[in-house]
């Protein structure tokens, strides 16, 4: 540990002194003790395009109703807090389940965080009264974007008394105590609820959020990515400023998402990032910049085109303020990216 600290510190000296640009010259090839892992991950940094290909716009009409229509269920649960007393809680989530859903059939999930002050009924909102991305939903697979597909929403915020200090404890919420609990419910492509089989299944699932449920993503990405392939980010990076972007936090925040897929049990699975924003949200340059930031690592490259030539991708819609309301045409266009055979964009 020391050595690693050790190496660190010499590395951010150098790029003080050198530039990035100039620190990933001078060490190609090059081996620093108690930095083997870290002189490899520097790349040329390169600004990214916020305009990738093939962006859809979201139909106006997948607003309302579709023809034929998913249900939504509700889940109540148990969770031990971690924070302070440990508490057990009662707990709500909403599941969305596609248009004629067979049991006998399996299905990807994607499990989807709100934001500060929102609850499970954010998003898909409930039985007697559907919101429209619950619509966009039906819409999505009733046309064939997206193979049908389950949707969880949790509730997070309402039992935690300094919310921002705990945003890591979502992404343990639902994979220590959710996940188990709607894959041992619904069918899913999880043989069991086992961790191997969770693990073993993670092609099949994505997680997302707005906010700082996108913060809570990144963290996912950075603590859980043995059990999501996709992830889909929205308007947040993994910290979070009244001030919006902040440098320091920004690179930083990269770095730990960097340590924590390369301690990932298995190091080798694909994955794959959609953030996005607003150009009007005072979150937008600072989700971008995590974006480039994490793209200045190995194993983590920026494509404006496909998923073929990369694996992280990020778009700002023109106009539009920090808002779940206007998330729609994000998570559409990440969604129709997630859970694909080959990993060729949308037409």
């Amino acid at each position: 540990m020391k050595g690693r600290k050790t190496g660190i510190m010499l590395l951010l000296l150098l790029v003080v002194l050198l530039g990035i640009g100039g620190v990933y010259e001078m060490m190609q090839g090059m081996e620093i003790p108690g930095l083997s892992h870290v002189a490899k991950l520097v790349k040329k940094p390169e600004p990214i395009n916020k305009d990738p290909e093939k962006i859809l716009s979201l139909p106006a009409e997948y607003k309302e109703e579709a023809k034929h229509q998913g249900t939504l269920k509700t889940l109540t649960y148990d969770y031990t807090m971690y924070e302070g007393s440990g508490s057990t809680v009662e707990k709500k989530a909403v599941v969305y389940l596609p248009y004629d859903y067979d049991e006998s059939k399996k299905y990807d999930v994607f499990y989807l965080m709100h934001g500060y002050g929102g609850g499970c009924h954010t998003f898909l909102g409930s039985k007697s009264n559907p919101r429209a991305f619950k619509n966009m939903l039906d819409h999505m697979i009733e046309d064939h974007k997206i193979e049908p597909f389950i949707v969880v929403t949790p509730t997070y915020t309402e039992e935690y008394t300094d919310y921002y200090t705990k945003l890591d404890e979502m992404g343990t919420e639902v994979v220590s105590t959710l996940m188990p609990l709607v894959e041992e419910k619904y069918s899913t492509y999880a043989d069991s609820t086992d961790e191997e089989d969770l693990m073993a299944s993670r092609d099949h699932r994505a997680i997302g959020g707005f906010s700082m449920g996108g913060c809570s993503t990144w963290r996912a990405l950075r603590s859980y990515k043995d059990y999501f392939e996709y992830y889909l980010p929205v308007s947040m990076p993994m910290y979070y400023s009244d001030y919006g972007y902040q440098s320091g936090e920004s690179t930083y925040s990269a770095q730990e998402i960097y340590y924590g897929v390369e301690e990932a049990e298995d190091t080798e699975s694909p994955f794959y990032v959609f953030a996005a924003s607003g150009t009007e949200d005072f979150m937008c340059e600072a989700t971008e910049m995590q974006v480039e930031d994490l793209c200045d690592y190995e194993g983590f490259t920026y494509t404006d085109t496909s998923f073929q030539d990369g694996n992280v991708m990020f778009h700002a819609w023109k106009g539009r303020k920090h808002s779940y309301k206007y998330s729609l045409p994000y998570f559409y266009n990440g969604l129709i990216r997630s859970f694909r055979d080959s990993v060729e964009d949308p037409a």
